[in-house]
């Protein structure tokens, strides 16, 4: 969680968790539901100063999901997350 600022946002689709204390809860439980979780490959990524974005293929409960994340950085830190499942 250090990588988060205090007022971060992961913001998808279907949600907004605000504030580093819910992205902790969030995240302990969406990590539990998805066991087993393994990268299987990091298809497309680019980054700048103050931002990152990939698309990965990743293992969810044994079931390949293609994914896509932006990492918005405000002094090193995360300050939006977007996040997402790709079609």
């Amino acid at each position: 969680m250090d990588q988060y600022t205090d007022d971060a946002q992961l913001i998808r689709f279907d949600m907004v968790v605000s504030g580093k204390e819910a992205l902790r809860a969030f995240f302990a439980e969406y990590i539990a539901h998805i066991q087993p979780f393994e990268l299987v490959s990091t298809d497309k990524y680019t980054d700048t100063e103050n931002s990152m974005f990939f698309e990965a293929t990743v293992s969810a409960n044994g079931n390949p999901v293609r994914v896509y994340d932006v990492f918005i950085l405000e002094e090193g830190k995360i300050s939006r997350h977007f996040a997402g499942i790709l079609s």
